[in-house]
């Protein structure tokens, strides 16, 4: 039990064998995800003036898989970085979720404007039966997003010297 911090008896003697003991625990706060850039609040004038100016040399000559690799690796990350100079990041929290996209904004607004319109009415059975629609879908790829982050997590996982699971970049 490695977050077990201390225990107590704090209660006085019944007479009983069973007492009860509080426990304390130290639970370890949890790494937020990884800010990610926020493109709908690029400044795309900005950019569009960046790189109307060329500043990527040209490839090799006789390119060899290395020379090319280390080309291209070098021009990535300058355009990846001017890039990042002129794009937000999207405010991270302990809540976030990395499977979350504005699709399902979308959908969950859509599933509680239906759910709305539903009680308004109560006695129409199509809108009862788009509410039911509108929440079967925005659920179902919830669980499809979830499933999918999962896999692509455990294909990208590997064990650290101590036997114990990790996920690599």
């Amino acid at each position: 039990m490695p977050y077990r911090s201390e225990w107590s008896n704090p209660l006085p003697s019944t007479g009983s064998h069973h007492i009860p003991i509080l426990l304390h625990f130290d639970v370890p706060f949890f790494r937020p995800p990884p800010p990610k850039p926020n493109w709908a609040l690029s400044n795309l004038p900005l950019l569009d003036d960046t790189f109307k100016t060329p500043r990527v040399p040209p490839s090799p000559p006789l390119p060899t898989p290395r020379s090319l690799g280390v080309w291209f690796d070098t021009n990535f990350n300058i355009i990846s970085a001017m890039l990042a100079l002129h794009t937000p990041h999207k405010p991270v929290t302990h809540r976030s979720k990395l499977w979350w996209s504005t699709t399902f904004s979308e959908l969950r607004n859509s599933y509680n404007s239906t759910l709305r319109a539903s009680k308004r009415h109560r006695h129409s059975s199509s809108l009862l039966l788009s509410a039911r629609a509108a929440r079967s879908s925005y659920f179902k790829w919830i669980t499809k997003a979830k499933r999918d982050h999962w896999y692509d997590f455990l294909a990208k996982a590997t064990l650290n010297p101590f036997g114990r699971l990790r996920n690599s970049p």
